[in-house]
């Protein structure tokens, strides 16, 4: 729990929010496009390297597709990057 409060207690509320809505959207996705019980099991966390990358590869084409999103993705790679520690 000290390590959650040190990374996070310097975020505003709003950080907070909008990391956790990237979580989110990242596990309802999982939750239509990965059909492994056992991550189902225990809500797609810790994060699998191959449900991530499932997830990332059609964000990246949708925003060169799109030139919109940027920062979604820019979201969902900080968490994971972060979670690797946490």
């Amino acid at each position: 729990m000290s390590t959650l409060t040190a990374a996070f207690e310097v975020k505003t509320p709003a950080t907070l929010t909008k990391r956790a809505s990237t979580v989110k959207k990242h596990m309802k996705w999982c939750d239509v496009h990965v059909v492994d019980s056992a991550s189902q099991a225990n809500g797609f966390l810790p994060f699998e390297e191959q449900h991530v990358w499932l997830y990332f590869l059609p964000l990246r084409q949708d925003i060169a597709r799109t030139h919109k999103g940027y920062t979604s993705l820019s979201n969902f790679l900080e968490i994971v990057r972060f979670a690797r520690f946490a």
